[in-house]
């Protein structure tokens, strides 16, 4: 097999939720570092057709990205999903993670987290993170004190994420705007009944 192919197969295999069997073998490991490992080896294997730089600011431009977490019972099953949009309106790449029992709002954190850490391995500089929790939004704007002392480093990590890139901002959007992003939520939830 030529170094493309396998780089393909990775790819694939990194971006897809094709991996229970391996999370089971190797639970030391969460799923997303699982992903993360095979992305970038998918990147050294066959670097010219990754197609997913490792560093920001290798893509110019700006990238749309929503995300959506979801909890059914408060705590419950919970998971997180995103879907990132180039500037035409473009599905560039979708992504979710089941998280476990979680609360709704530590489900809209992760997988704002998530999203945003997609984008940043993509390399793109600029990012527009929407959101359908307006709760969220106004803490990461500082509109709102983030009390709960359990959501304190979620808030903390995805402003720390934000200031990665050259620009970025941060707005509210209704459920009915976001339904991709809830779609790929409720693929992670299903996926953990």
């Amino acid at each position: 097999m030529d170094t493309k192919t396998l780089g393909e197969v990775l790819r694939f295999i990194s971006q897809h939720e094709a991996l229970p069997q391996v999370e089971e073998a190797f639970p030391d490991y969460s799923l997303s570092e699982i992903k993360d490992s095979l992305a970038a080896l998918a990147s050294k294997v066959s670097p010219e057709s990754s197609g997913a730089p490792s560093t920001v600011g290798s893509k110019s431009g700006r990238i749309t990205l929503k995300s959506d977490g979801g909890s059914r019972g408060n705590p419950g099953p919970s998971g997180a999903g995103w879907v990132l949009f180039d500037s035409s309106g473009k599905v560039v790449a979708t992504g979710n993670e089941f998280l476990g029992k979680r609360t709704n709002n530590e489900a809209e954190y992760a997988a704002a987290l998530l999203g945003l850490q997609s984008v940043l391995e993509l390399g793109y500089t600029e990012v527009d993170l929407r959101l359908d929790s307006e709760l969220l939004v106004k803490q990461i704007k500082g509109i709102y004190r983030v009390k709960k002392p359990h959501l304190k480093p979620l808030h903390e990590q995805v402003c720390i994420l934000l200031k990665k890139f050259d620009d970025s901002t941060v707005e509210h959007v209704y459920r009915d705007q976001n339904k991709e992003a809830d779609e790929q939520a409720n693929i992670a939830m299903d996926r953990g009944y």
